[in-house]
């Protein structure tokens, strides 16, 4: 790794009062990522779909991916500039503002398709064999266990990136500024630490002394953040995000509110007499909410 390299990554390292020590193996860390995305990459290979699977008929469309399928392109080439989220939302705008005839062409024709697949699925189990049988059982198990593991790894993640920086020694403090004056003098990371550590072995108490007042401040701010963070913790966990409530139940919400006296069935009533326009303020109000829950729960999940 280039030498410009590591003081960036001391520098960054530093700047969040990591462990620089952590910095000088960085090029061995990424020869290590190196060779493991390879092993990585062996591995989703022999993890592959087995071939029992590959034969399995293909579910079909239902009538809005056929709609889609029909229309996506010419809505694209008509509108060159929207990004693939907006399309999607255009498509689906259309056919929401489709005809009752023209929505009941497609479903019927995705219904037919679906009961041609459902009797080509049913031909396709029963000529499957005992060890084919078994081959797609270990399939789903491992694609299971690997879901799992994901998983763990991004609530770990997340967990660290909300606990406060390890606090830095003496001598990592006294990296810093000896790389930043002597960065021009070397070529490799590990000379630079041969040299720093040479350097720091012919100081004095007193020539020591400024590092270890910054470490000890240093370790103060460590533990009075760790305390801060186990107190979110702890709050986090005797209060978990509350779920949001759905389209449906904010509109019922906001009717029994004006109207007194409404009951449930009344407001389904009017919830189906309701324009799609008028039904997207709902949807967009919910959808905030989601997405306000999926952010606390992160932050709680984070700290838990």
């Amino acid at each position: 790794m280039p030498f410009t390299a590591v003081v960036k990554l001391v520098k960054k390292q530093g700047s969040r009062n990591r462990p620089l020590s952590r910095c000088f193996f960085a090029s061995r860390r990424l020869t290590s990522w190196r060779i493991s995305s390879f092993g990585l990459m062996r591995s989703v290979a022999s993890a592959s779909v087995p071939g029992p699977l590959q034969r399995r008929p293909k579910k079909p469309p239902n009538a809005f991916l056929m709609f889609s399928e029909e229309y996506r392109g010419q809505l694209k080439e008509e509108n060159p500039d929207l990004s693939p989220k907006a399309l999607v939302s255009l498509v689906a705008e259309r056919y929401r503002n489709l005809d009752e005839s023209t929505k009941q062409s497609y479903a019927t024709q995705a219904q037919a398709m679906s009961e041609k697949w459902k009797q080509e699925v049913k031909s396709y189990a029963e000529t499957l064999t005992e060890d084919e049988k078994q081959q797609i059982q270990q399939y789903y198990h491992k694609r299971k266990e690997d879901a799992q593991k994901r998983q763990k790894r991004a609530e770990a993640r997340a967990q660290r990136a909300n606990m406060p920086a390890r606090n830095l020694s003496a001598f990592s403090f006294f990296i810093r500024e000896f790389v930043s004056v002597h960065r021009s003098e070397f070529s490799q990371p590990r000379e630079v630490m041969r040299a720093a550590a040479h350097e720091w072995n012919q100081l004095n108490d007193d020539e020591k002394k400024p590092f270890v007042d910054q470490a000890a401040a240093d370790k103060s701010r460590y533990k009075e953040e760790m305390e801060q963070y186990l107190s979110r913790k702890q709050e986090a966990t005797t209060q978990p995000a509350k779920r949001p409530a759905n389209v449906f139940a904010l509109f019922v919400k906001d009717s029994m509110s004006a109207q007194k006296g409404v009951t449930m069935q009344q407001a389904s009533e009017q919830w189906r007499k309701m324009s799609d326009a008028d039904k997207q303020v709902y949807r967009d109000k919910a959808a905030d909410l989601r997405q306000q829950y999926k952010k606390d729960k992160v932050e709680g999940d984070g700290q838990a």
